[in-house]
């Protein structure tokens, strides 16, 4: 220990970093940086599954509503609406290397509490539900499509060369592959759920069409809500999976 840390006293602001955080108090910060990234994805994973294991347990029945929305209605309402003000919060902390990563997470975090606060169950809320889902799922995708494919400012080349033993891949173009595949479900999800909108709207009477029913017994709505939801999920997780070479150099790039 140097003279100059045995002088510390507790109304010194380098005195709390170290109780705070020890001598590695960086390391843990970027480290906890990471962990945020995973839960979000966690969250966007789990999300679509506990609700389902949730109702079934309480109506003992297997079948899913026709959305993820539709569990607004139902015994696990409050769970819903919990796990969107949750996942909202932790984008609205997320920071990210430049201005435009901030924006991107405030205006998801906005559209994440809409789509929790106007539920689509009612007629004078589903507009603005629907336009807050579409919002929310648009900023996702740019986080997937643009934002988590680019590389820092400070671009770090060793990170670049770290090849994959099984396949000889870069890391960061390894993991850009997984960010776009995903985007592109998210993008296209959404414009299948728009489609099937528009399908249900050209045929709003009963009887309906022997391949529309068909096709609605497999709750499209539920299948990409769902799609899109784990691909969110799966790109956030990715991006909290810390390299070797990222924990040497002290660094919370991905």
């Amino acid at each position: 220990m140097t003279g100059d840390e045995r002088t510390l006293r507790f109304w010194d602001p380098r005195w709390v970093r170290v109780k705070l955080y020890g001598e590695d108090g960086e390391e843990r910060q970027i480290a906890s940086y990471y962990t945020l990234r995973k839960v979000v994805g966690i969250l966007g994973v789990a999300l679509p599954l506990v609700l389902w294991v949730g109702v079934s347990w309480q109506t003992h029945s297997l079948v899913p509503q026709e959305s993820i929305s539709d569990y607004y209605s139902t015994g696990m309402g409050d769970v819903f609406v919990g796990f969107l003000f949750t996942i909202g919060w932790f984008l609205f902390s997320y920071k990210g290397h430049e201005t435009t990563d901030d924006i991107v997470g405030d205006v998801a975090w906005f559209c994440a509490l809409g789509v929790a606060l106007f539920p689509a169950t009612k007629m004078e809320t589903e507009v603005a539900h629907f336009v807050f889902a579409v919002g929310m799922f648009a900023m996702l995708a740019v986080f997937c499509l643009y934002l988590f494919r680019k590389t820092s400012k400070e671009d770090r080349p060793e990170i670049l060369r770290f090849r994959e033993p099984e396949r000889g891949v870069g890391i960061k173009q390894s993991r850009n592959r997984i960010y776009y595949w995903s985007g592109v479900t998210i993008v296209v999800s959404m414009l299948l759920m728009g489609v099937w909108a528009f399908v249900n709207w050209m045929y709003p009477d009963n009887p309906q069409p022997g391949w529309l029913v068909a096709i609605s017994w497999w709750k499209p709505v539920l299948v990409l809500e769902t799609l899109a939801l784990w691909a969110f999920g799966c790109s956030w997780f990715v991006k909290g999976w810390r390299p070797p070479t990222d924990k040497k150099n002290g660094s919370a790039e991905g």
